[in-house]
Protein backbone atom coordinates (compact mmCIF):
# COMPACT_ATOMS: atom_id res chain seq x y z
CA UNK A 1 0.00 0.00 0.00
CA UNK A 2 3.16 2.30 1.13
CA UNK A 3 5.15 1.61 -2.10
CA UNK A 4 1.74 2.61 -4.23
CA UNK A 5 1.70 5.75 -3.06
CA UNK A 6 2.81 9.00 -4.50
CA UNK A 7 5.14 11.06 -2.18
CA UNK A 8 6.62 14.79 -2.61
CA UNK A 9 9.84 14.42 -0.65
CA UNK A 10 9.42 16.63 2.43
CA UNK A 11 11.86 19.04 4.20
CA UNK A 12 11.06 17.49 7.44
CA UNK A 13 13.56 15.83 9.14
CA UNK A 14 13.03 13.51 11.38
CA UNK A 15 16.38 12.95 14.44
CA UNK A 16 18.09 9.36 14.30
CA UNK A 17 17.35 8.41 18.10
CA UNK A 18 16.35 5.59 20.52
CA UNK A 19 14.02 8.09 21.99
CA UNK A 20 9.88 7.88 20.47
CA UNK A 21 10.16 10.03 17.37
CA UNK A 22 6.81 12.03 17.33
CA UNK A 23 5.23 13.70 14.41
CA UNK A 24 2.62 16.24 15.30
CA UNK A 25 0.76 19.18 13.82
CA UNK A 26 -2.53 20.21 12.38
CA UNK A 27 -5.38 17.76 10.67
CA UNK A 28 -3.85 17.47 6.85
CA UNK A 29 -0.53 18.91 7.32
CA UNK A 30 1.46 15.77 5.96
CA UNK A 31 2.26 13.63 9.13
CA UNK A 32 0.94 10.05 7.47
CA UNK A 33 2.87 10.95 4.16
CA UNK A 34 6.30 11.65 6.23
CA UNK A 35 5.29 8.34 7.68
CA UNK A 36 5.18 6.82 4.49
CA UNK A 37 8.51 8.04 3.22
CA UNK A 38 10.44 6.49 6.53
CA UNK A 39 8.56 3.45 5.52
CA UNK A 40 9.89 3.51 1.93
CA UNK A 41 13.24 3.96 3.82
CA UNK A 42 12.84 0.51 6.19
CA UNK A 43 12.63 -2.97 5.26
CA UNK A 44 9.38 -4.12 4.66
CA UNK A 45 8.97 -6.97 6.76
CA UNK A 46 10.68 -4.99 9.65
CA UNK A 47 7.58 -2.30 9.43
CA UNK A 48 4.53 -2.43 11.78
CA UNK A 49 2.60 0.43 10.45
CA UNK A 50 -1.16 0.45 12.22
CA UNK A 51 -3.35 4.05 11.60
CA UNK A 52 -6.09 4.07 14.55
CA UNK A 53 -7.95 5.89 12.86
CA UNK A 54 -9.27 2.58 11.06
CA UNK A 55 -12.81 1.99 12.67
CA UNK A 56 -12.19 -1.61 12.39
CA UNK A 57 -9.37 -0.91 15.52
CA UNK A 58 -12.23 1.03 17.72
CA UNK A 59 -12.57 -2.49 19.76
CA UNK A 60 -8.65 -1.88 20.88
CA UNK A 61 -9.87 0.30 23.94
CA UNK A 62 -12.17 -1.78 24.74
CA UNK A 63 -9.33 -4.60 25.79
CA UNK A 64 -7.07 -4.47 29.26
CA UNK A 65 -4.27 -3.92 27.04
CA UNK A 66 -2.60 -3.67 23.74
CA UNK A 67 -0.60 -6.62 23.19
CA UNK A 68 -2.36 -8.06 20.53
CA UNK A 69 -1.11 -5.74 18.18
CA UNK A 70 2.75 -7.22 18.88
CA UNK A 71 1.34 -11.11 19.12
CA UNK A 72 -0.74 -10.09 15.78
CA UNK A 73 2.56 -9.35 14.01
CA UNK A 74 4.70 -11.96 15.79
CA UNK A 75 2.73 -14.70 14.31
CA UNK A 76 3.75 -13.43 11.27
CA UNK A 77 7.48 -12.86 11.73
CA UNK A 78 8.54 -14.70 14.90
CA UNK A 79 11.91 -14.28 14.86
CA UNK A 80 12.16 -9.97 14.40
CA UNK A 81 11.21 -7.28 16.16
CA UNK A 82 9.53 -4.34 14.37
CA UNK A 83 9.50 -0.83 13.83
CA UNK A 84 6.75 0.58 14.91
CA UNK A 85 4.44 3.24 12.74
CA UNK A 86 1.28 4.27 14.64
CA UNK A 87 -0.67 6.93 12.80
CA UNK A 88 -2.74 8.65 14.96
CA UNK A 89 -2.34 6.90 18.52
CA UNK A 90 -4.01 9.47 20.88
CA UNK A 91 -7.61 7.46 19.39
CA UNK A 92 -5.98 5.00 22.03
CA UNK A 93 -7.08 5.49 25.60
CA UNK A 94 -3.84 5.93 27.63
CA UNK A 95 -1.35 5.74 24.75
CA UNK A 96 0.97 7.10 26.36
CA UNK A 97 1.65 4.29 28.95
CA UNK A 98 1.25 1.74 26.23
CA UNK A 99 4.24 3.73 24.28
CA UNK A 100 6.08 4.02 27.94
CA UNK A 101 6.37 0.40 27.67
CA UNK A 102 7.35 -0.43 24.44
CA UNK A 103 9.85 2.13 24.16
CA UNK A 104 11.44 0.34 28.14
CA UNK A 105 11.17 -2.85 26.03
CA UNK A 106 13.79 -1.31 23.22
CA UNK A 107 11.05 -0.81 20.56
CA UNK A 108 11.85 1.82 17.30
CA UNK A 109 8.81 3.95 17.28
CA UNK A 110 7.45 6.56 14.75
CA UNK A 111 3.93 8.15 16.10
CA UNK A 112 1.69 10.74 14.97
CA UNK A 113 -1.40 12.73 16.26
CA UNK A 114 -3.12 15.93 15.86
CA UNK A 115 -5.64 16.30 18.63
CA UNK A 116 -5.27 18.48 21.66
CA UNK A 117 -4.03 15.65 23.78
CA UNK A 118 -1.20 15.70 21.55
CA UNK A 119 0.18 19.39 22.05
CA UNK A 120 3.84 19.60 23.32
CA UNK A 121 3.22 19.92 26.86
CA UNK A 122 1.24 16.69 27.37
CA UNK A 123 3.98 15.35 25.49
CA UNK A 124 6.29 16.71 27.89
CA UNK A 125 4.45 15.42 30.48
CA UNK A 126 3.48 12.22 29.48
CA UNK A 127 6.83 10.88 27.67
CA UNK A 128 9.52 13.48 29.54
CA UNK A 129 12.87 12.05 28.42
CA UNK A 130 11.57 9.61 26.45
CA UNK A 131 10.45 11.23 23.19
CA UNK A 132 11.66 13.67 20.40
CA UNK A 133 8.77 15.92 18.55
CA UNK A 134 9.33 16.78 15.00
CA UNK A 135 6.13 19.65 13.86
CA UNK A 136 4.80 18.91 10.52
CA UNK A 137 3.74 21.98 8.85
CA UNK A 138 1.59 21.79 5.50
CA UNK A 139 3.36 21.73 2.08
CA UNK A 140 5.82 24.92 1.71
CA UNK A 141 5.33 26.86 -1.92
CA UNK A 142 8.28 25.34 -3.10
CA UNK A 143 6.32 21.95 -1.87
CA UNK A 144 3.53 22.95 -3.88
CA UNK A 145 5.13 23.82 -7.27
CA UNK A 146 7.40 20.86 -7.01
CA UNK A 147 3.84 18.77 -6.66
CA UNK A 148 2.58 20.84 -9.63
CA UNK A 149 5.47 20.04 -11.97
CA UNK A 150 6.45 23.72 -12.11
CA UNK A 151 9.57 25.71 -11.09
CA UNK A 152 10.40 28.86 -11.74
CA UNK A 153 13.99 31.14 -11.47
CA UNK A 154 15.46 34.19 -12.53
CA UNK A 155 13.48 36.08 -15.47
CA UNK A 156 10.09 34.06 -14.99
CA UNK A 157 9.90 36.38 -11.69
CA UNK A 158 9.20 39.31 -14.04
CA UNK A 159 7.96 37.96 -17.43
CA UNK A 160 5.42 35.26 -15.96
CA UNK A 161 3.71 37.31 -13.29
CA UNK A 162 0.15 36.07 -14.04
CA UNK A 163 0.93 32.64 -13.92
CA UNK A 164 3.31 32.79 -10.44
CA UNK A 165 0.28 35.03 -9.10
CA UNK A 166 -2.13 32.01 -10.19
CA UNK A 167 -0.10 28.91 -8.61
CA UNK A 168 0.01 31.09 -5.58
CA UNK A 169 -3.79 31.73 -5.42
CA UNK A 170 -4.17 27.93 -6.38
CA UNK A 171 -1.76 27.20 -3.21
CA UNK A 172 -2.91 29.15 -0.79
CA UNK A 173 -6.79 27.87 -1.87
CA UNK A 174 -6.08 24.08 -1.72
Amino acid sequence: MIRAKKLIKRNIRIPGTENINILSGIRRSGKTFRLYQECRETDEESILFIDFEDERLIQLNQLNNYDIILDSYKRLFPDRKPILFFDEIQTLNNWHLYLKRLHSQGYKMFVTGSNATLLSKEIATYLAGRSIETHVYPFSFKEYLELKDQNFSGKDYYTSVPLILNTCDDYLRY
